[in-house]
């Protein structure tokens, strides 16, 4: 999952697959 969400933007959508399906994401926020 980390790596799929690496270099991502905020506001983007990101769909990762993993063996128990398709997970959805959406960056809301990046801080440190």
């Amino acid at each position: 999952i980390a790596k799929a969400l690496l270099g991502k933007k905020k506001g983007e959508h990101v769909d990762v697959t993993v063996p128990a399906g398709t997970l959805h994401f959406e960056i809301l926020d990046i801080s440190i």
